[in-house]
C-alpha cells in the first residue's frame, strides 16, 4: 500500500482562532497570506524572549487587528483536528 500526504494551508488567526482558507486550503503559505490580506488580515511581528520585536509574525483577522498587542513567538504549525476536518467536509 502506498500512501500520499498532502498538504494545503489554511490560517488561524494567533487572537480568535478563526480560519482562513478552508475548507480546500491554499497551496503555500505565500498564496495563503496573500489571499488573506486582500481580506484585512495582518501579519505584525511577534516578540521574541526579551521583549523585542522578531522577524516571525502573527496571522490576526480583521475582528482582532484594531485591539492587537505584539505576543510572544509560539509554534507555529499544527494538523487540522478532526473536528475542522468534518466542518469543511462538505
Amino acid at each position: 500500500m502506498g500512501v500520499v500526504t498532502v498538504t494545503r494551508i489554511v490560517l488561524a488567526c494567533d487572537g480568535c482562532g478563526t480560519t482562513f482558507g478552508g475548507p480546500v486550503g491554499l497551496l503555500n503559505p505565500m498564496e495563503a497570506r496573500a489571499a488573506a490580506y486582500a481580506e484585512g488580515w495582518r501579519f505584525p511581528n511577534r516578540l521574541g524572549r526579551h521583549g523585542e520585536l522578531v522577524s516571525a509574525t502573527s496571522d490576526v483577522c480583521p475582528g482582532c487587528i484594531d485591539d492587537w498587542e505584539p505576543r510572544e513567538r509560539a509554534p507555529r504549525q499544527r494538523e487540522a483536528t478532526y473536528d475542522e476536518l468534518r466542518e469543511w467536509t462538505p
